[in-house]
């Protein structure tokens, strides 16, 4: 019998459609529940066990997390000494001119071949990649992007986005009844590797936190505006080198992942317009 046969003989018979619109009824409310959960109480959840959990968690779980990637995907930064503590130096100014605990933020740099990145990790350690470094060589754009990385930190981010995605499998893996594989599911989830990303929400919150930290130190915000620039800039020519190095004869070449840190977050003139909405928001003021 065809699929329109079925459909006639489900409609036809009151039994049958009763039956039909129960099970769409219950999708329907299984749905509407899935979403709700996504979007408003997981996430309240999420933050409220992140508030509640001690300290030494989150210094356990990255010093574990900067061990494990500096065992399998770090190498020593090649940047001279000097280099390093001419910038840790600036951050340890920047820090104390926000009025912030500067022992709850440690400077970390690595050489990478993945390329161009930055991103804190929950016990308030920022790992800086060597050619994030040489791409934004001016200060105070380098200072735009440590600042983001610190409004992921100042907010609690990275322990929230970590509890928002556990919780929301455990949750999907009960509804569906395949409770086997929430371990597995956690285990992926919580993995704080360097493909990870925060939803656009903490991304345009980091950003907002950066934007006014600069206008407070800096007065002007145009250094994060530039630091975007040259990122974009910098990706857009490694695109164009992938794509010219891709060819016949390297059939399993792909165009690589050296701007992660751009690359997973929303995209740059977005980010500009936001910025330069809190700016103009600031002068009104």
């Amino acid at each position: 019998m065809s699929i329109k046969h079925h459909v006639a003989d489900l409609w036809h018979n009151p039994h049958k459609r009763n039956w039909l619109f129960i099970g769409l009824g219950a999708l329907l409310v299984m749905l509407v529940v899935v979403y709700k959960a996504h979007t408003r109480w997981i996430p309240d959840i999420a933050e409220y066990i992140a508030q509640e959990l001690p300290r030494e968690i989150y210094q356990s779980v990255g010093d574990s997390t900067l061990e494990s990637l500096d065992d399998e995907q770090f190498k020593p930064s090649t940047l001279s000494e000097n280099k390093q503590n001419e910038i840790r130096e600036k951050f340890g100014t920047m820090v104390v001119d926000l009025a912030l605990d500067s022992t709850r933020y440690q400077l970390h740099f690595r050489d990478w071949e993945e390329g161009i990145n930055a991103f804190a990790l929950m016990n308030g350690a920022i790992v800086v990649t060597d050619a994030l470094v040489q791409t934004l060589d001016e200060s105070l754009q380098l200072n735009a992007v440590l600042l983001h990385e610190i409004g992921h930190i100042n907010n609690n981010h990275l322990m929230e986005n970590t509890l928002r995605v556990s919780i929301f499998y455990v949750t999907l893996s009960m509804i569906v009844g395949d409770i086997s594989v929430v371990a597995d599911l956690l285990v992926e989830a919580s993995a704080m590797g360097l493909n990870f990303s925060f939803s656009r929400e903490f991304e345009l919150e980091a950003d907002a936190y950066a934007a006014k930290s600069m206008l407070q130190l800096y007065n002007t915000a145009d250094p994060a505006i530039k630091a975007f620039e040259a990122l974009e800039i910098a990706h857009q020519a490694d695109a164009q080198k992938q794509a010219e190095d891709t060819s016949p004869a390297n059939p399993d070449k792909t165009p690589s992942e050296v701007y992660q840190w751009l690359s997973s977050h929303p995209p740059t003139r977005e980010r500009i317009e936001h910025i330069q909405q809190i700016v103009e928001e600031s002068q009104s003021k």
